[in-house]
């Protein structure tokens, strides 16, 4: 299917097919063999290089370009509850099965774990806020509090700092793995403007908006599609919060009333910017996934309840499965 798709965007044949038209049928592939890249791996894009994407190289972590399967696989990456626990995350090579990226004298290298506390310790992180856009992410080492993931001179290191510049090298966001070059470029990327989150325990089932109320429900008609389906900008409350911007009604955000979350058009207030920010968060039930809370109500989680969206506060393990999502491109 990769191949498949990757031939029509790179066929020089522009008599019979224009880029236009090989980009158009190459989404009808994606879209209906379901296979954008979609096999269960992930892919860490940079920041501030976005046609740069994590990888491994002669045991190695660098940043570069994906211009062949070699790269696409070198690139991906499982997602793992964390070695060392503690709402962590580790990354396993796909193509190097049971070796994970660790740093060592705070270079990242891929290697195979050898049982140790130290192993587990430096293959784990913490997911945090992107560091220079709160809709991104960045992994802070569980071993050396302070210490974030960050490419420099395109290798990549653990290292500490300050300045626009560590920001933005520190800040990746979590992707399906690339195809190639020119399908990250041609097609997957323009899908990648709007986003949709997942429910954690009801994986069939979307947030979406419908009479202006928020729910989750499960996705089976366009209508269904484009009401899930939202752009994750800035928050309208600034200070490293996100808002989400309805794709079908431009200019509407989700926001909380009455603790129940609505699709609304702002009306100017700091009221509204404010009950339509959310922090992100590590999953409160799955560190590898989010959580959202309030900002104007600290420990009030955007949470479903009954297929409806509250933010609420609360404990136990129900609570905490209700309040956590997967972050996916929409459909």
């Amino acid at each position: 299917m990769k191949r498949l798709v990757s031939a029509f965007l790179l066929r020089q044949d522009s008599t019979v097919f224009s880029f236009a038209w090989r980009m158009f049928f190459a989404l009808i592939l994606i879209i209906f063999c379901g296979e954008a890249a979609a096999d269960g791996f992930i892919s860490l894009k940079s920041y501030n290089y976005p046609n740069h994407y994590v990888r491994h190289r002669n045991y190695l972590g660098e940043i570069t370009p994906v211009s062949s399967q070699l790269d696409s696989d070198d690139a991906s990456f499982n997602m793992v509850n964390g070695l060392a626990g503690n709402n962590t995350v580790s990354f396993e090579s796909k193509n190097y099965p049971g070796h994970y990226l660790r740093h060592q004298g705070f270079r990242i290298k891929l290697h195979r774990p050898d049982g140790s506390d130290l192993f587990r310790h430096d293959a784990s992180f913490r997911v945090m806020q992107g560091l220079g856009n709160p809709a991104w992410s960045s992994f802070e080492s569980v071993n050396y509090p302070g210490y974030f993931l960050r490419h420099r001179n395109f290798q990549l290191y653990i290292e500490r700092g300050e300045g626009d510049l560590f920001r933005k090298d520190c800040t990746f966001r979590i992707v399906d793995s690339p195809v190639s070059q020119a399908v990250t470029q041609g097609v997957v990327q323009p899908a990648a403007d709007y986003l949709s989150l997942r429910s954690y325990n009801y994986p069939s089932h979307y947030v979406r908006h419908r009479n202006y109320l928020g729910e989750i429900t499960t996705v089976s008609s366009p209508l269904d599609i484009d009401d899930s389906s939202f752009k994750m900008v800035n928050g309208l409350a600034g200070n490293n919060t996100v808002s989400f911007e309805s794709k079908n009604y431009p200019g509407h955000y989700l926001r909380h009333q009455g603790f129940r979350i609505k699709l609304h058009r702002p009306d100017g207030s700091d009221l509204f910017r404010n009950d339509a920010s959310f922090k992100v968060m590590q999953g409160l039930a799955n560190a590898s996934l989010n959580s959202f809370e309030s900002v104007n109500y600290p420990g009030y989680f955007l949470r479903h309840r009954n297929f409806q969206l509250y933010i609420e506060r609360g404990e136990g393990d129900l609570f905490r499965k209700d309040c956590t999502f997967k972050l996916e491109r929409a459909r």
